[in-house]
């Protein structure tokens, strides 16, 4: 990414911090903004087309409803693993990211 898409990002975002243990989404919450993993990790657990799914973001990783994507919820829930740091909500949807974060 450019400096100036993480200036953007920075000045789009709110910063969250989250425990080991604490949810971080929920299955059947809606899927509506990008998720910019800072610091540790997310580990998603939950059941998609009948079969159950596994899977983990990173520190580095962007998780959530990514551009192109047609998910409209989240089908897993995803627990902080240690302590989490992420910036995400606010006004970083998909229509924004399309108009600011070209690299995306």
């Amino acid at each position: 990414m450019t400096d100036a898409e993480l200036d953007w990002i920075a000045s789009h975002t709110e910063e969250q911090q989250f425990s080991d243990g604490q949810a971080v989404v929920q299955a059947g919450d809606p899927a509506s903004h990008l998720f910019f993993l800072l610091e540790g990790q997310v580990a998603y657990t939950g059941e998609l087309g009948g079969q159950p799914i596994r899977y983990v973001t990173r520190q580095g990783e962007v998780a959530g409803m990514l551009p192109h994507s047609r998910m409209t919820q989240f089908s897993s829930t995803g627990q902080a693993v240690g302590r989490t740091h992420a910036v995400g909500e606010g006004s970083v949807t998909v229509s924004f990211v399309h108009q600011h974060l070209a690299s995306l």
